[in-house]
């Protein structure tokens, strides 16, 4: 199954949310599903060092920053 999950931020310092998604989507891969998070380069008032619109790999993850 291909399950795409859309969180706001996934800066690490925001605490639970962006573990919660990285955790689940690392379970539901390990079951054999495509999963695909969504996320934006929010970070505060600035952004993460990510470039947008591109997929980043992160805990083998594919992730994509999708708007500023």
């Amino acid at each position: 199954m291909r399950i795409l999950q859309v969180i706001p931020w996934m800066t690490a310092r925001y605490g639970g949310p962006p573990v919660v998604v990285l955790q689940g989507a690392a379970a539901l891969q390990r079951r054999g599903h495509e999963v695909e998070i969504y996320t934006t380069a929010i970070d505060g008032r600035g952004r993460v060092p990510h470039p947008l619109n591109v997929a980043v790999l992160d805990h083998g993850i594919g992730r994509a920053s999708c708007r500023e």
